[in-house]
């Protein structure tokens, strides 16, 4: 979904678009939230109370790294792993790949080895494959700890933009999620204080984890963190358009799909990081994935019972401490909407999406 400056701006486009009267009913369940940028920078301790994606955390004293326990699904996990490692490989030894030459263009021993160096690599991708398949399965049956996501200055959240009401405004918060698993745990930390905060090393066993699934990016070579700024704007819910299929409020929203009435502003690189508003979601909504029930029941636009605290873009450079699985996914922070009023963040979800 696209981001507005403002609420006039999105009031003057609907009316250009002749849709002013629906203009109020989509205008009350806009939403401010903050575009962000990244900009990279060394690790260090220079930044321990920025917003940022990666580096070391900030904790306080005393407060352990978060670990989650073995998971209570971990045998059906493990199986749809096996079927996925299974399908991987069928793909690899089950030619023509468009990717791979199939020696066409070569002639008696050039042919030859060309095919056998296909065969070598095939081979090495393979035997790869099952090297990480056979860390990441045990895995799912013991405890591990979280990968640190990222943290956010409320304060400094609060004084780029306006934030609704029900958003803490001071503080810090402090994401981890499992990155050993798709769709894993998270956790959650608000520290309200952040006078005794410090920063933590990251634990051995999940750095050893790391540079044995993450092919190309070893943790020692992972020295910078990104620290994030924000710009206000306005967003409106995906619900719209899924709720109102075929009529011209639908066209009208996605017409602007691929356009931007609104970029943030500043310093950095837009990876798509957003703070508040709503989530604009790869696949689909994350609301329906954390409550696929919604569309059984009888809801309206701006009313899933889920709001969205954060998205994380998987995307980042070979020396970002970031252990979040590159690729173009996104993470989707979300929290019941009861608990956002009351700063409560032991119920987030993460929601992961991959196009």
């Amino acid at each position: 979904m696209p981001l507005f400056r403002d609420v006039a701006q999105l009031r003057a486009m609907m009316a250009e678009a002749g849709l002013g009267g629906q203009v109020e009913a989509v205008v009350a369940t806009a939403l401010p939230a903050l575009a962000m940028l990244r900009q990279r920078v060394p690790d260090g301790p220079e930044h321990l109370l920025a917003s940022r994606l990666g580096g070391l955390p900030a904790l306080p004293p005393g407060v352990a790294w978060p670990v989650r326990g073995p998971l209570p699904d971990a045998a059906e996990r493990g199986r749809l792993m096996d079927e996925a490692l299974e399908l991987q490989e069928q793909v690899w030894r089950n030619p023509p790949l468009f990717f791979l030459p199939d020696g066409a263009d070569a002639e008696g021993d050039a042919a030859v080895d060309q095919k056998e160096a296909q065969s070598r690599m095939v081979e090495d991708v393979v035997a790869g494959m099952h090297a990480v398949h056979a860390i990441k399965r045990p895995a799912l049956f013991r405890p591990m700890p979280l990968g640190f996501v990222g943290q956010i200055n409320l304060a400094q959240m609060a004084a780029a933009g306006s934030l609704p009401p029900e958003f803490p405004d001071h503080g810090l918060l402090s994401v981890f999620y499992d990155t050993s698993t798709w769709q894993g745990a998270v956790r959650v930390f608000h520290h309200a204080e952040t006078e005794r905060l410090e920063r933590r090393d990251v634990p051995e066993a999940l750095i050893r984890f790391w540079d044995a699934t993450e092919t190309g990016r070893p943790w020692a070579g992972m020295t910078d963190c990104a620290v994030l700024s924000g710009s206000p704007c306005v967003s409106i819910p995906e619900h719209w358009p899924l709720l109102s299929r075929g009529n011209a409020l639908a066209e009208w929203i996605e017409s602007l799909w691929g356009y931007d009435p609104f970029r943030a502003e500043g310093a950095g690189e837009d990876f798509g990081e957003q703070f508040g508003g709503w989530a604009d979601g790869l696949q689909t909504l994350p609301e329906l994935e954390i409550d696929p029930g919604l569309y059984e029941r009888s809801w309206q636009p701006g009313r899933s019972g889920w709001r969205h605290v954060m998205t994380f873009s998987a995307e980042g450079f070979a020396t970002d401490r970031y252990l979040v699985s590159a690729g173009d996914a996104e993470l989707y922070l979300m929290v019941p909407e009861e608990d956002l009023a009351e700063w409560r963040f032991d119920r987030a979800v993460i929601v992961d999406q991959a196009t």
